[in-house]
C-alpha cells in the first residue's frame, strides 16, 4: 500500500492531519468540511467533500438559475437579481458530487424567496436574497451549512486565508448556460482594482494567477460564491457573493460582503423562523498540533461554545493514543 506520506509530501500530510485531528475534536455546526484541498487538484476540480455548502438553484423546469450556500437547515443565500420575480425555486444540494447524467438528485423546494427589501436592479445594491426550504435539509458529509461573519467582528484582509471561487464552467457546447457539470474552484484574493462608482457594501477580488493556471476556466457568474478560511481555524465562511456576471474570467470580481448584511439575515429570518446566528468568535488554542500523542486543546468554554453554537464538551481536550 501507498503510504499518504509519498503521495502528498511529508509537509502536506502533516498539514491534512492537523485539519483532521482539529475537526474531529470540534463539533462547530457551520463551516467544517470533511475534505482536505490539496495544492494542485486537475482542472480546479471540486472532491465530493469539498464546499459541502454550495447548492445549484433551479426553477420548476430544472434550469439552472444561479449559486447559493447553505447557512442552516432552512436558510441559503443567494443574490436577488435572480429571484426578485420568482415566488418559488428548487434547491440542488450535494453538488459537488453531482453527474449531470443522473436523474436521481437530493432536492428541496423552496416556496419562500425574500429579497433585500433596498435591492436596486439598476446599480445592483444590496443584491441579496434569502430562500427558505419547505422542509428541512438533511445534513451529511455532502451537504453541510458554512458560517457567515457578524458585521461588529473588527477583521481586515488578514482575518481570511484560502479563499476561493467556485461554480460551473460553461463549456463551447453550452455557450454562457449553466448545466449541471462537475464543480469547480479558483483561488482568488482581495484587489484594489474596483471601479469608482461601484454599489455600497461591495469589494473585488482577483484570481490568484501566481497558484495555479486559470486556462479555459470562467466562474464569473452573478450569485458565485466567494468562500474563505478564518485564520488560524479550520471554520469556513461566506465572505462574499458576486455581485453581477463578468467575460472578464481573471476578475476583477465585484461581490457584495455577506458580513455587511449579517444584520438583514439575522432579523429577516428571525421575522418568518428558525431563526440564524451569524459567528461571533473564533480562535485556535495552542496545542492543535498532527502528533498522535499531542493534546488536541481546540478548546470552546461557556460564553464562547454558545455565541459559536459548539456545545460545551467540546472544551475538554482528549488524549489521542496510538
Amino acid at each position: 500500500m501507498v503510504s499518504a506520506a509519498v503521495l502528498f509530501g511529508d509537509g502536506r500530510m502533516r498539514g491534512m492531519l492537523l485539519l483532521l485531528l482539529c475537526v474531529s475534536q470540534s463539533s462547530a455546526n457551520c463551516g467544517i468540511q470533511k475534505a482536505f484541498i490539496p495544492e494542485t487538484l486537475e482542472d480546479n476540480l471540486v472532491h465530493s467533500k469539498m464546499f459541502p455548502w454550495v447548492v445549484s438553484l433551479h426553477d420548476s423546469y430544472y434550469t439552472h438559475l444561479a449559486f447559493g450556500c447553505i447557512l442552516s437547515e432552512f436558510w441559503i443565500l443567494s443574490i436577488a437579481s435572480t429571484f426578485q420575480n420568482r415566488p418559488k425555486a428548487v434547491v440542488i444540494v450535494g453538488i459537488a458530487n453531482m453527474d449531470g447524467r443522473k436523474r436521481a438528485h437530493t432536492e428541496y423546494t423552496v416556496n419562500t424567496i425574500i429579497i433585500h427589501e433596498d435591492f436596486n436592479n439598476s446599480t445592483m445594491e444590496n443584491n441579496l436574497a434569502l430562500l427558505k426550504t419547505d422542509t428541512v435539509m438533511q445534513f451529511n458529509d455532502l451537504v453541510q451549512p458554512i458560517c457567515f461573519l457578524n458585521m461588529r467582528l473588527p477583521k481586515s484582509p488578514a482575518t481570511f486565508q484560502n479563499c476561493w471561487v467556485s461554480g460551473w464552467n460553461p463549456t463551447t457546447a453550452t455557450g454562457t448556460h449553466m448545466t449541471m457539470s462537475v464543480l469547480r474552484k479558483i483561488s482568488v484574493k482581495d484587489a484594489d482594482l474596483c471601479p469608482s462608482h461601484r454599489p455600497l457594501k461591495t469589494a473585488c477580488s482577483i484570481h490568484n494567477l501566481r497558484e495555479q493556471k486559470t486556462d479555459d476556466i470562467c466562474l464569473a457568474e452573478a450569485g458565485n460564491p466567494m468562500i474563505c478560511q478564518l485564520q488560524e481555524s479550520v471554520l469556513w465562511v461566506l465572505r462574499g457573493v458576486l455581485n453581477r456576471s463578468s467575460k472578464k474570467c481573471a476578475g476583477p470580481f465585484l461581490y457584495t460582503e455577506v458580513e455587511d448584511y449579517s444584520d438583514w439575515i439575522v432579523a429577516t429570518a428571525q421575522g418568518i423562523g428558525p431563526a440564524l446566528h451569524p459567528l461571533q468568535h473564533w480562535e485556535k488554542k495552542p496545542g492543535c498540533e498532527s502528533s498522535p500523542r499531542a493534546d488536541v486543546a481546540h478548546e470552546v468554554t461557556g460564553s464562547l461554545a454558545g455565541d459559536l453554537g459548539i456545545p460545551a464538551t467540546i472544551g475538554k481536550s482528549e488524549r489521542l493514543h496510538d
